[in-house]
């Protein structure tokens, strides 16, 4: 059966857990619960660079990843339901949020008193009247 390139987006029903593959290889399994009803359950199995990254997510994080599903069929008690599983190759969360860097030190950074010579030598002490000259503000006397 060929698989689907797809993006599903829901949240972990348990933590994720690092695994790894016959051949050796490091993964990172996540099992996502879509949203809607009935729910949708994809095994997700995350390689590559974002397999250590989301490594961290736990239980009720949202997330999204994006690969290659495939659709089966699992029997239980006779009755035969869907089972979607994904080799993915992103997986992106909102938990994975990096931390933000501290504010860079400006030295061009404005001040008050920065601003308040700026609006001193900018002060307009007269205003157009009417007939295109400048009278006085009556609060400058």
């Amino acid at each position: 059966m060929s698989a689907i390139q797809a993006m599903i987006t829901g949240t972990l029903t348990k933590d994720a857990e690092a695994k790894v593959s016959g051949g050796g290889k490091e993964y990172t399994a996540l099992v996502i619960r879509t949203a809607g009803e009935p729910a949708q359950f994809v095994r997700a199995a995350v390689w590559g660079d974002d397999a250590a990254k989301v490594l961290s997510l736990a239980k009720g994080d949202a997330v999204s990843a994006i690969g290659a599903l495939t659709v089966g069929v699992w029997e239980s008690n006779g009755k035969a339901s869907p089972s979607l599983s994904m080799m993915a190759h992103r997986a992106i969360s909102p938990a994975l949020k990096k931390p933000r860097k501290p504010a860079q030190h400006r030295t061009n950074k404005p001040t008050h008193a920065s601003f308040k010579a700026a609006a001193e030598a900018q002060s307009i002490r007269s205003v157009p009247n009417g007939d295109g000259l400048a009278d006085d503000l009556p609060w400058e006397q």
